[in-house]
């Protein structure tokens, strides 16, 4: 806490201007919750360890007081403790957790020792980070750069939706699961091997894997993948905590005819180009037509990938040792999202799916299948991606041969039902709307090419048919014609009544900050630290950060 201000930074509306800024406190309290499990009976201690680490992720987080944060310490036993920690994603992301690890163990190490810790100062914080990233945004390069992705866009092919087991209508409840998957050590090292012998990384190389995946089972051969990237890319932001990350969507399109050679290839060149122009913030696609047309009725992107080496993560606590516990979130925030990590006995991950549009045995296949498909690259790493895909007899590949002899199901809407769901609606009374909400439902209906009066109060705007980029097109029209300054992630959570509500007033996004000199509080540009905090927010999503 004392070494991070980030940790120690809220967010305040700034009486005169009605700007957001960042306060960073001198000093912050820390509340750690203790929660003893040591008295239940043996058996009973894990399933309520399971939710005892919901509640806690669950706990809501006021943006107004630091730390922005839930943390607690679970005794299992004397010899075993779970320490959890919940972070906003205001002030947080994935190279965070390694920094809190290796500083936790450097620190608790001196606390034993007696003697001070040995980490170097900072030379710079996030508010830093997030002023010369401010004047990024108004410079050349970042032009450059957006100039990268438009042209990138318009020459790849038009975006095609993942084939679902159920249709995608109103009332998704944005429910989810993770299946989780391990490969062990030497299968990983196998990978290794096969990754340096085309020149490129394992990372790429499980990507590459992924897109063959979806690809073959839904008979498509291109693919926009969302993958998230550090953002450090300035060598004094390594050390410091903080949302440096960003999403990016890679276009990413083969031939079953080429080599896993000549696929990895094409797919390092599209990844390194993608990696040279990664300063761009995802939610500024949302502002520019090229992307918001494309991405209408399939989204930006349709999947997710995430790949994170965690070798260099510490692995003890002093005399502690470290093991990971896997906590399966609720919700799901894409369709389907893969999730790895490397670590020191291979590789470990989950397979994340919409339980409103896929069922658990096609997300249990999916997930066995792509592991099925690494041992496949690892044994014939010089075949052809046709015979890596060739259809075997195993039950994943019957499982998953529905969804490539179909086209994706299509939701239901108020003006295309057949006549009993006319009848039906017809025959229920319309719902008046509180003048609040009539304004806003007609900014929904403008972008959505609906009428105002199909829309209720308890309609959510994914539901009725909106991606992420339409969203963020409302957000913005709100703002400057009603003065609804609405955070973006409210609407994956929350309904037309909701969002219209006085509440919905007092809860805007964080806009321009400034800074002052004060001693106690220290004051940074706040746009910069959200420049990049949409980066997951897409389609779909309906789970808490």
């Amino acid at each position: 806490m004392q070494r991070q201000p980030v940790l120690r930074t809220s967010f305040t509306r700034h009486p005169e201007t009605d700007e957001f800024i960042a306060s960073i406190a001198a000093e912050v309290p820390v509340e750690l919750m203790r929660i003893d499990l040591g008295g239940l009976p043996a058996d009973q201690r894990e399933p309520e360890l399971v939710e005892k680490l919901q509640d806690v992720a669950d706990q809501l987080i006021d943006i107004r007081r630091a730390p922005l944060f839930n943390a607690a310490l679970i005794r299992i036993n004397d010899d075993d403790h779970v320490f959890v920690f919940v972070p906003h994603r205001l002030v947080w992301d994935g190279a965070s957790v390694d920094l809190l690890i290796n500083e936790l163990s450097a620190l608790y190490q001196a606390r034993l020792d007696g003697v001070p810790h040995a980490l170097p100062e900072l030379t710079v914080t996030h508010g830093d980070y997030a002023e010369w990233y401010l004047d990024w945004l108004a410079s050349p390069r970042f032009e450059q750069q957006l100039s990268f992705w438009k042209k990138r866009f318009a020459d790849a092919p038009p975006p095609k939706a993942l084939p679902t087991d159920r249709p995608r209508g109103a009332g998704m409840t944005g429910q989810g699961h993770t299946y989780w998957m391990a490969v062990d050590g030497e299968l990983t090292q196998q990978l290794h091997a096969v990754a340096r012998s085309h020149n490129v990384t394992l990372n790429m190389l499980a990507l590459g894997v992924y897109v063959l995946l979806l690809g073959s089972v839904a008979d498509s051969r291109s693919l926009v993948v969302a993958t998230p990237v550090r953002g450090r890319q300035l060598t004094e932001t390594e050390p410091v905590m903080g949302m440096f990350g960003n999403l990016l969507p890679l276009t990413v399109a083969f031939d079953l005819q080429q080599t896993l050679g000549q696929f990895m290839q094409a797919l390092k060149q599209q990844v390194v180009s993608a990696l040279d122009n990664q300063q761009v913030p995802f939610e500024r696609f949302a502002g520019e037509p090229e992307f918001s047309a494309r991405a209408k009725g399939v989204g930006l992107y349709q999947v997710l990938f995430s790949f994170e080496d965690t070798r260099e993560r510490a692995q003890n606590l002093g005399p502690l040792q470290l093991r990971p516990v896997q906590v399966s979130q609720r919700g799901a925030t894409e369709d389907l999202g893969l999730w790895l990590t490397e670590g020191a006995g291979g590789l470990e991950g989950g397979l994340t799916y919409n339980a409103d549009i896929y069922r658990r045995e096609t997300a249990f296949a999916l997930r066995d299948r792509y592991v099925e498909l690494l041992r496949r690259v690892a044994e014939h790493p010089q075949e052809s991606l046709a015979v890596l895909v060739a259809d075997g007899d195993s039950a994943d590949t019957a499982q998953l041969a529905h969804l490539s002899r179909r086209e994706v199901a299509k939701p239901a809407s108020r003006e295309r039902a057949g006549p009993a769901m006319a009848l039906a609606a017809s025959a229920s009374p319309a719902v008046a709307l509180a003048p609040g909400q009539l304004q806003l439902a007609q900014l929904w209906a403008d972008v959505l090419k609906i009428k105002p009066s199909d829309i209720r109060p308890s309609d959510n705007f994914f539901d009725l048919g909106g991606d992420s980029l339409q969203a963020m097109r409302v957000i913005q029209v709100a703002e400057r014609t009603l003065g609804f300054r609405t955070a973006p992630p409210r609407y994956v959570f929350e309904n037309l009544g909701q969002l219209a509500s006085a509440e919905a007033a007092l809860n805007p996004p964080l806009g321009k900050a400034r800074r002052t000199g004060s001693t106690t509080r220290h004051e940074a540009p706040a746009r910069g630290l959200l420049g990049k905090i949409l980066g997951g927010w897409s389609k779909g999503q309906r789970s808490s950060s």
